[in-house]
């Protein structure tokens, strides 16, 4: 999870030889809503204790020059300028109930129609060969040649 520009970001890397990038598209997706089921049944305990473990990390004290520096150029690099962000975080962390983290969930990561995703996928030569498809027929979406072209069509996000 990230966040740049004000725009929050949630990443998915996956690698492998096994499977056509489609069928890992697919896996990807599916986890993304099994782990919606999940959040919602979990109990209020575990919740909880997830919400004072990512408190804690965010309220930990730099133990070293690296940390410090990272805590000052982080919000520079996202163009964010809020050096308190951790607090303002933890100040929202605090207030988030489980309804709060459903509704975000369900809005931003599982409804295509107010969800934003890019995926790219890189081919194999074996799948070349193979003449798998790029192009998941569950998830809309075009495949992108000129990367100049596709920047200049893209407006900006509001959040």
């Amino acid at each position: 999870m990230g966040i740049t520009r004000n725009a929050f970001s949630l990443s998915v890397l996956v690698q492998g030889a096994q499977h056509s990038a489609e069928y890992y598209d697919s896996q990807i997706e599916a986890f993304l809503h099994n782990f919606g089921d999940q959040i919602a049944k979990m109990p209020e305990k575990e919740l909880d204790s997830f919400k004072a473990s990512l408190e804690s990390a965010l309220l930990r004290k730099d133990l070293t020059l690296m940390d410090r520096g990272v805590r000052y150029w982080d919000p520079i690099g996202k163009q964010l300028y809020n050096f308190s962000w951790n607090i303002d975080r933890v100040k929202a962390l605090r207030t988030v109930t489980r309804k709060d983290l459903m509704k975000f969930y369900k809005e931003r990561v599982l409804d295509p129609t107010t969800r934003r995703r890019l995926c790219v996928r890189m081919e194999s030569q074996e799948e070349a060969k193979r003449g798998v498809s790029l192009v998941n027929p569950a998830v809309e979406g075009e495949i992108v040649k000129d990367l100049n072209a596709f920047r200049s069509q893209l407006r900006e996000f509001s959040a």
